[in-house]
């Protein structure tokens, strides 16, 4: 298979290039961009860590295709790590493509993957205007599916308690009640004050997301407006693995393989 193969099906079908934000890393962050080569053998991974470029360079892939990019922005100094990164990636000939946000927002990413994780059914785009004006799908808004004709209200307990299952959390960040009744969900990777108060005026009472400032979180409590915050890792890794599975059934010729990165972070209990 032809590198323009694959990265065509990336930016077309499944990151697609005109969701990335202006100062996203996005493409192909390291490796020719002009040469189209053959790609025998193809990683999966949520992070270009330095465990995972070894593991790469051990299974002979010729591309890496991460979440997350080897720097996220403008640097004035490598340090050795990174340093060791550019070195197994160059003497390898290995090419890395990074999909970031493109692939949280698009139809079938990681937002919409993980609302059918959590059985929730997507009944709009949530839609912000970036400075230029052009419109991204930055969330999706959501109702909560029921079970076995269950006429309950479905409180914020009921949907924590779905997340921590199905995420596969042992603790979990949120403001609100726990009795609060939840009829419209946004799901969203960062809640800004902007995309708050769009939630708001859109009728929801619930926000998921991995990323807030205090500042926002603040105001989301003043507004009674409930949030409900999960790490980033859970929902990524549960993404990516899932693109894996696609561009396996899509490529079935090819050799894909995936590395399971590992959370940066430990956790107390």
């Amino acid at each position: 298979m032809l590198l323009s193969q694959i990265t065509d099906f990336l930016e077309k079908k499944i990151a697609p290039k005109h969701f990335a934000f202006k100062n996203d890393i996005y493409g192909i962050q390291f490796g020719p961009k002009f040469e189209d080569r053959n790609i025998k053998k193809i990683m999966l991974t949520l992070d270009p860590s330095l465990d995972a470029i070894i593991e790469g360079v051990k299974q002979k892939v010729s591309l890496i295709i991460s979440h997350h990019g080897l720097i996220h922005t403008p640097t004035k100094y490598f340090h050795e790590n990174l340093i060791k990164k550019f070195y197994l990636l160059s003497s390898a000939h290995i090419i890395l493509f990074v999909i970031n946000i493109a692939f949280e927002v698009a139809q079938n990413g990681i937002l919409e993957i993980i609302a059918n994780r959590l059985s929730l059914k997507i009944e709009n785009l949530f839609e912000l205007q970036d400075k230029s004006g052009k419109k991204i799908p930055l969330g999706r808004i959501c109702t909560p599916k029921k079970f076995f004709n269950n006429t309950k209200p479905f409180l914020l307990e009921d949907l924590i308690n779905r997340i921590k299952k199905n995420l596969n959390l042992r603790y979990i960040k949120y403001i609100g009640k726990i009795n609060d009744e939840i009829s419209k969900i946004c799901i969203i990777e960062k809640v800004s004050k902007n995309s708050l108060l769009n939630a708001l005026k859109l009728n929801c009472d619930c926000m998921l997301t991995r990323d807030i400032q205090y500042e926002t979180a603040l105001i989301a409590r003043d507004l009674n407006l409930d949030l409900i915050i999960t790490p980033h890792f859970n929902s990524e890794i549960i993404g990516m693995k899932e693109l894996y599975k696609i561009l396996s059934i899509e490529f079935p010729r090819e050799s894909f393989i995936f590395f399971d990165s590992n959370d940066p972070f430990s956790y107390a209990i």
